[in-house]
């Protein structure tokens, strides 16, 4: 099974304090890790919890198939000709 994106469960209050989640460069850090960092900044409350579920959007995988999600995934062996389809809204 395939789990990509944010594996993080925050408060919508938390997130919003937070920035949200960033647009960075390709070559920057996961949009996931700097949105812990930044809560890590706001909330001394921040845990691993196995037992919460966490939903993610599959727009990435609808717009690019599995295949290529999946090399994107691991460690962008994927990376779309035009830099600006990597933020699929």
């Amino acid at each position: 099974m395939l789990c990509h994106g944010h594996n993080l469960a925050v408060t919508a209050d938390l997130y919003l304090r937070c920035g949200g989640t960033p647009r960075v460069p390709l070559q920057g850090p996961p949009e996931d890790v700097v949105v812990l960092n930044r809560a890590r900044e706001h909330s001394d409350r921040i845990a691993r919890a196995e037992h919460m579920v966490v939903h993610t959007s599959l727009r990435r995988l609808r717009a690019w198939g599995a295949h290529r999600t999946l090399l994107w995934c691991w460690d962008r062996r994927y990376r779309p000709a035009d830099a600006s389809e990597v933020h699929v809204r």
